[in-house]
């Protein structure tokens, strides 16, 4: 497929496909385009036909079926490529929307000639391997353009009836929330007078009617559709059909749809930016509301360096503003919170309250200095900020107010950025998030605020009205209180579910594969060719350490990647200047902790690209080259694809992804390219597991290749893999596995599997892989722990005592050890088990009830404080210490709310190691989420040493810096899913005093 050297395609496209432009636009960049219809193939399908438009085609010539086509039309074209034997002949789906090119087929097939379709450098969108998915694509696409260009209509004639200038409501939603493509070009055509069509009004109404016409066949509502619709046959029906579709604000505006136009001619504010005062010039800022919103805004005027001073009603608000610093003074009521301020924020819920704070009871404008500035950021009725206005005025003191509502969301006030409706939005429908960023309840309220606002001023919306219809149907539903996107659900009454549909329906991933046998263990690996001979590890720490490969910066997405290396660093922050100075102290490899898998995919997503871009900056600076290694869990939980494809989104594609969740001291093996867990003497498929059930990465296929189109979805098809088998391994050595990846061509959306049951199988990949990179490769792995050792020729050493740490067992006094157990799997039950009958009295236990922790904070605080202060008398005793959650597993209503639910636990043995005020003889922590948040969290480590490990997969750290806390005790990291039933009383056992 590689090698395709044709500049020839067939088009082929019913009479009604606006498909001429495109043709058109190919024909210009050099491409050779013969057109066909629809039925072109469905009679003459033999060979002897010498007119058949087959006998026309050179060979790899590329067919472009323009879609919607008949479902006929495939089955006709199949049958007459196989009858005239034109194998070579490739078949794409496209459809054409808007300057748009959406394309289906296999991944392979449109890879090659995207650089004939995207020769008139038009965007093309390659949306699935099936055929038909781009025209339903352009249903969407459709309908997202036709209601867009009507509410941006609506928009601008509001703008123009309100009285503002056009031309600077423009400049500012072009660079807000509220910004969309659809706005941008018809709101500038609105300005303009310009009716020139880029597409005319009734194109654009076909379209959507189209997109009409099949909501209807499927009985799927539409309603902003369907009130944008008769906009647009409103216009038309005035005449305007045949000028642009922004002509559609003569549905609105019939006899003076050119005061949008005379509205930029209107006096503004001085588009000169307003100078910028420094923490030094004011004195102090008041705050008055610590709610969703008003606690970001808070943290970012405090990042400014701004005194606060907070008030609000509820004073765990107040708590938390607080322990933002010394500069954030929490006060006792609104009037001080205002007192001696030079300028005072009113952040409350609606105009009732904010006039209250001043003008109420308790007369808080009294409190205000003569010439305050009072911002007013709630979203309020413009007829009550003109009152408001008055009345501060008419006090003669020169207060003034500013009113300065706000949007973007809870975190993006937080952090100072905007909330894109689109990108935010869809993102939280496709992981069923329904944190309140930006809650439902705001759209109810601000809405209402527009629609009273147009019936003052006399002007048609419909689109705002029916926006706010569904809102307070949410509302009803419940929902007021949780994210905008929530109302997403409305739609479940017509049976679908976005957040479903984000991945593959599971029958399509199902074959009789799926349900794999167990395999006897010794029986199977005794099976297996005879391990390659060689010392292969030294040859690949010969490479390494000459300086011959890049850096290998390995982000663990929690703290147990480790579980195979010994001297290396771990770092737990990732600036840049950071970054930078590891570089130079550690040129062959160091980890970063993410702990990303403790994070909804969004934030993983966010938290990697910022990463990434972190590292490429720090590399550039200190001039090194470097190589990403994702190190995730070796029994297939995670962000998949979100974690490498923000890879990806930072540092450009790859030659291809490397899958291998080898681990062999946790029994993971992968053999036929089948992920097993080896449970004794049996090696069970993955997805037969408890691990498989996660609760939030829960998954159902064990064969790799079917893992990663479960969880991928359409960017792979069944032609996207390599296999690197046993065989190639143990038979054909470095040189073989070097060959097999050089073998297929450079493709980003190639998998690679490689298959290992020992560590000396890993090596053998690794110096293969190392042969290839010398080649020019360049991949993204995905790996389990087995890799990185591997590849950074790091041997295996035994277990370490607390002799090799130089603890002296038998030197007086000691405190106790300290074990902190959150993980709920059942193997980390087993072992708390064992430990306790093991070693019985010699242990105080202390459990903390998981309901409890998360029914509330102020539950949790209480039981958290006690215990801390129960386990700091027991250990300054001597006595050793386990703290345990109890060990039911407590699930949320979704995997959102189940990652939720392990975050608050998490927290709780965050908080008591906080609160425990004797330093432990040693810590274990239990659980990737525990130790990653007990080290960063509680212990403040930034970067600590891997000195090996406690047991077999059971990493050992210890830190020195001088701003951790309980500075070179030793930390074990214990995975929740590594060892036997006996491993955690083991160690704690041998490390007794």
């Amino acid at each position: 497929m590689a090698g395709v050297n044709t500049n020839t395609l067939g088009v082929i496209a019913n009479t009604s496909t606006d498909i001429s432009w495109y043709v058109t636009a190919l024909q210009n960049s050099g491409a050779a385009v013969q057109c066909y219809s629809e039925d072109a193939f469905t009679s003459h399908a033999t060979p002897g036909t010498k007119l058949h438009p087959l006998s026309c085609l050179p060979r790899d010539s590329l067919i472009l079926v323009a879609e919607p086509v008949a479902e006929t039309c495939y089955s006709y074209l199949e049958a007459a490529l196989t009858s005239w034997g034109r194998h070579d002949v490739r078949v794409i789906a496209a459809s054409v929307s808007h300057n748009s090119i959406f394309v289906a087929g296999p991944s392979h097939t449109v890879n090659a000639y995207l650089p004939l379709l995207r020769g008139p450098a038009i965007p093309v969108h390659h949306v699935s391997r099936d055929f038909g998915s781009a025209a339903k694509l352009q249903l969407v696409h459709d309908h997202l353009m036709g209601v867009h260009v009507v509410a941006a209509t609506e928009a601008m004639g509001l703008a123009a009836r309100a009285g503002l200038n056009t031309s600077q409501i423009y400049n500012i939603i072009v660079k807000a929330a509220g910004h969309s493509t659809a706005f941008e070009t018809r709101a500038k055509k609105m300005l303009t007078g310009d009716w020139t069509p880029g597409s005319t009004l009734n194109q654009t109404a076909d379209k959507l009617a189209k997109v009409l016409d099949r909501a209807r066949d499927l009985h799927f509502p539409l309603p902003l559709a369907s009130a944008a619709e008769q906009l647009y046959i409103m216009a038309s029906s005035l005449g305007h059909g045949a000028a642009d579709d922004s002509a559609v604000i003569r549905a609105y505006m019939p006899t003076d749809a050119g005061a949008i136009k005379e509205a930029t001619r209107r006096s503004t504010v001085t588009n000169e930016l307003t100078p910028t005062s420094s923490p030094g010039e004011i004195a102090s800022v008041g705050m008055v509301g610590l709610g969703a919103m008003g606690q970001g805004m808070a943290a970012s005027l405090l990042r400014a360096g701004f005194a606060v001073n907070g008030f609000d009603m509820n004073a765990t608000a107040v708590s938390k503003f607080v322990s933002n610093g010394p500069k954030a003074r929490g006060v006792s009521s609104a009037a001080d919170a205002m007192s001696n301020s030079a300028v005072v924020v009113l952040m409350v819920q609606n105009a009732t309250q904010a006039d209250d704070i001043l003008f109420g009871p308790g007369n808080g404008v009294e409190s205000l200095s003569d010439h305050t500035v009072v911002i007013l950021s709630s979203t309020v009725p413009p007829s009550f900020v003109r009152k408001l206005g008055a009345k501060l005025q008419n006090l003669g003191r020169g207060i003034s107010l500013l009113d300065a509502p706000v949007s973007g969301g809870v975190a993006r006030a937080a952090n100072d950025a905007w909330s894109w409706m689109m990108e935010n939005r869809t993102g939280q429908m496709l992981d069923a998030d329904w944190t309140p960023h930006s809650a439902l309840a705001i759209f109810v309220k601000d809405l209402g605020i527009v629609l009273n606002e147009t019936k003052r001023l006399g002007f048609y919306s419909p689109i705002a009205s029916a926006a706010h219809t569904l809102y307070l149907n949410g509302a009803a539903h419940g929902w007021e209180k949780e994210a905008d996107a929530g109302v997403v659900r409305l739609w479940e009454l017509a049976g679908v579910s976005v957040s479903g549909s984000a991945r593959p329906p599971s029958e399509t991933i199902q074959s009789s594969k799926m349900n794999l046998p167990r395999l006897p263990a010794a029986e199977t690996l005794a099976s297996l060719p005879k391990e390659y001979q060689g010392d292969v590890l030294s040859s690949i720490k010969r490479v390494v350490e000459s300086g011959q490969v890049p850096t290998l910066v390995i982000l663990d997405d929690d703290p147990t990647g480790t579980q195979t290396c010994h001297d290396i660093n771990v770092l737990a922050v990732w600036d840049a200047e950071t970054l930078a100075r590891e570089f130079i102290a550690s040129p062959v490899g160091f980890f970063i902790l993410t702990n990303s898998r403790a994070l909804p995919s969004s934030e993983a997503r966010r938290l990697i690209m910022e990463i990434c871009e972190n590292v490429k900056a720090a590399a550039t600076k200190a001039k090194k080259t470097f190589e990403i290694v994702l190190r995730g869990d070796s029994t297939l939980r995670g962000h998949l694809p979100e974690e490498p494809e923000a890879v990806e989104e930072a540092l450009g594609q790859f030659d291809g992804w490397v899958l291998t969740p080898f681990f062999s001291q946790g029994g993971r093996l992968t053999i036929d390219d089948v992920h097993y867990v080896r449970e004794v003497d049996v090696l069970v498929p993955v997805s037969q597991t408890p691990f498989a059930q996660d609760a939030t990465f829960g998954y159902k296929n064990s064969n790799l290749r079917r893992y990663i189109l479960e969880k991928c979805g359409p960017r792979f098809d069944e032609g996207s893999f390599l296999s690197i088998s046993l065989d190639d391994i143990r038979l054909g050595g470095p040189s073989a596995v070097a060959q097999k990846l050089l073998s297929v061509p450079s493709n980003p959306d190639l998998v690679i599997i490689v298959n290992a049951v020992v560590d000396a199988d890993m090596h053998v990949f690794v110096a293969g892989l190392l042969k290839a990179e010398q080649q020019g490769r360049r991949y993204l792995f995905r790996t389990g722990a087995a890799f990185v050792s591997s590849r950074l020729a790091i041997p295996a050493i035994p277990p370490l005592t607390l002799d090799d740490l130089g603890v002296d067992k038998f030197a007086a006094p000691h405190t106790g050890g300290l074990v902190l157990a959150g993980s709920y799997v059942p193997k980390t039950t087993a072992q708390l088990q064992r430990l306790r009958e093991r070693r019985g009295d010699e242990l105080h236990v202390l459990e903390l009830p998981v309901t409890k922790l998360v029914s509330s904070a102020r539950v949790a605080e209480a039981l958290v404080g006690a215990a801390a202060q129960e386990a700091s008398e027991t250990l300054a005793a001597g006595k050793d210490v386990l703290v345990m959650t109890s060990r039911e597993l407590v699930k949320g209503t979704d995997a959102l709310s189940s990652l939720s639910i392990g975050s608050k636990v998490a927290q709780a043995l965050v908080a008591l190691m906080g609160g425990v005020n004797v330093r432990p003889r040693y810590i274990i922590a239990k659980g990737g989420i525990t130790s990653s948040d007990a080290a960063t969290k509680s212990l403040r480590m930034r970067r600590a040493r891997v000195l090996g490990q406690a047991a077999p997969g059971v990493p050992l750290w210890m830190c020195t810096e001088e701003t951790s806390r309980h500075r070179a005790v030793p930390y074990v990291v214990f995975p929740g899913n590594v060892g036997s039933e006996d491993t955690l009383a083991d160690i704690v056992e041998s490390w007794a005093v």
